[in-house]
């Protein structure tokens, strides 16, 4: 019943963000099967390497005291079949991995969908994913694929993805990273497919986030 709630409520939220694009549906069952979660304590993290998972991850350790666990998505960010330009992304944010995750995945996937490809892995009670833009902001920029209105109806069995940091811009999360003297070596924010993963230090992005450090 949670499943088939949950995706109706998506529906209703895209139909109200975009009505001339999406349309709200109803979704029946002919076997609806009930489940408690279980309470696992354990977390995972999506990991990109940009500022917003490194801010997340980073904030989140120091709060709690321990470490959750990773996750990245190869076929996000890169292309499933790019190996090479992967492989260096991996070294690139391999000193931040081994620092703050406890146990750290990869799932390669041609398939442009995060939290399905986090739901491989059942047994966290939360699948913890950085905020693209503060919750006001993403007023302005949704429906965007990652948000605090969706993200939280998103649910396996035991776990719920949840946003983290949507009460943060990208200038008090470069604030934080510079301040809890990371090594901000491993992050990486270029446009530039070229670069990747290396920064060009001068397309817009690598602009701003220079001028915000």
């Amino acid at each position: 019943i949670r499943v088939l709630t949950y995706a109706q409520t998506v529906s209703e939220i895209l139909d109200i963000w975009l009505p001339y694009h999406f349309a709200r549906f109803q979704i029946t069952a002919d076997v609806i099967t009930e489940t408690e979660p279980k309470d696992t304590g354990k977390n995972v993290a999506f990991f990109s390497g940009g500022v917003d998972s490194s801010h997340a991850v980073g904030k989140a350790n120091h709060l709690e005291g321990r470490r959750a666990d990773g996750l990245t998505v190869h076929g996000m960010d890169y292309s499933h079949a790019d190996q090479q330009k992967f492989k260096k992304f991996l070294e690139k944010v391999g000193p931040f991995t081994e620092a703050h995750f406890e146990n750290y995945h990869v799932v390669t996937t041609h398939v442009f969908t995060l939290f399905a490809a986090g739901s491989i892995f059942s047994d966290y009670s939360e699948y913890r994913i950085a905020a693209d833009h503060r919750l006001d902001h993403q007023f302005v920029a949704a429906p965007y694929g990652s948000n605090t209105a969706t993200n939280r109806l998103m649910k396996t069995m035991n776990g719920v993805l949840r946003t983290m940091d949507d009460d943060v811009g990208r200038s008090e999360k470069v604030r934080y990273l510079s301040a809890a003297n990371l090594d901000l070596t491993t992050i990486t924010i270029c446009q530039v497919a070229k670069a990747q993963p290396l920064n060009c230090g001068r397309c817009g992005k690598c602009m701003r986030t220079k001028a915000n450090f």
